[in-house]
């Protein structure tokens, strides 16, 4: 009798012990989404991975990523992205029940794993805190990271953290990065065809690499264009001319974003609340372009910098004309 008393209190102390160790763990992972939705992380667990796994070739390989905020990523991307991999990217809370309820008929009917449904926030929690294998704990902790990631950040962040976070190619991340290597562009110069290729090949980056094309790859690509139109984000493109630096400031922005004209429905006061975030959004974006348009100018003025890298200090700025779009829809 003893023992089994001796044994019943060292179960309850181990439990008590892998719970508080659970909690802890959560508690770090938590800890990090809180961190990551108002700071850009330097590396991910999965760039880790990748880093280790190159420089067993190569000692001294390093990746290839630069972070760009969401502003300067092109529209075309962001739309190819969500319509590839997430196309109920603005409606659900992390997870698309649907899509899941058919892969799991899907591989049932042919009795190995052929298809997945992770949506862009799972994919998001994997690549920025999990390692590569594939096991239910894994699972189940992808699925705690997901309702944290949800629950703390804007789906413009999400799609902000994804784009800049995702691999294309080997040991290219993000979409700086994936423009440049393979078509010598900037992620916000992207074209339709060169956003519909790099969302094709986010299932297997490294099988492809610089514009290589395949008959499976084009008719991706061709399905991803289809629908990009159709493709709905948390910012939407630009619907009028740019606006200068200058005239942002006559906007009076911070009035409008704090006194939103109500809608009537449920869905429009939705909508409006996705814009005014939005729209906070843009000011801060429009805060660090004028920021490092000072300073830009600053150094050409003291002959410190050429005038050809000013230009290129001063990133394209569709988010201008796309602040104004969004002030005269909430303002008609």
């Amino acid at each position: 009798m003893r023992t089994l008393r001796l044994a019943w209190k060292s179960l309850r102390y181990g439990l008590a012990a892998l719970a508080l160790a659970v909690l802890l763990i959560q508690a770090w992972f938590f800890a990090h989404v809180l961190w990551w939705n108002t700071h850009n992380p330097t590396s991910t667990a999965f760039m880790r991975e990748q880093l280790e796994r190159v420089r067993e070739k190569d000692p001294r390989a390093r990746l290839q990523r630069r972070w760009v905020p969401y502003a300067l990523i092109s529209v075309n991307l962001k739309r190819a992205v969500v319509a590839s991999e997430d196309a109920k990217f603005l409606d659900h809370a992390g997870f698309d029940w649907e899509a899941i309820e058919k892969a799991i008929e899907k591989n049932e009917r042919r009795g190995r794993i052929v298809a997945g449904a992770s949506t862009i926030i799972q994919q998001l929690a994997r690549n920025l805190l999990l390692s590569g294998e594939r096991t239910w704990l894994r699972k189940g902790e992808e699925a705690a990271i997901t309702w944290m990631l949800e629950s703390t950040m804007s789906k413009r962040r999400i799609l902000e953290l994804y784009l800049n976070v995702a691999e294309w190619g080997d040991g290219i991340f993000g979409a700086e990065a994936a423009a440049r290597h393979h078509f010598g562009v900037s992620a916000a110069q992207l074209g339709p065809e060169q956003a519909a290729w790099l969302a094709a090949i986010l299932p297997s980056p490294r099988r492809y690499d610089r514009g290589r094309m395949t008959a499976y790859l084009a008719e991706r690509i061709a399905t991803i264009r289809a629908s990009m139109p159709a493709a709905q984000i948390p910012c939407r493109p630009s619907r009028t001319a740019r606006v200068s630096p200058h005239r942002i400031h006559a906007l009076q922005v911070h009035r409008h974003v704090q006194r939103p004209t109500p809608r009537a429905s449920g869905n429009a006061a939705r909508l409006t609340r996705l814009e005014v975030e939005d729209l906070k959004e843009n000011l801060r974006q429009v805060q660090e372009l004028l920021h490092r348009h000072a300073l830009a100018e600053g150094l050409v003025s003291r002959q410190e910098m050429p005038r050809h890298a000013l230009v290129e200090q001063l990133a394209p700025q569709p988010n201008f004309a796309e602040l104004h779009a969004q002030l005269a829809n909430l303002h008609p």
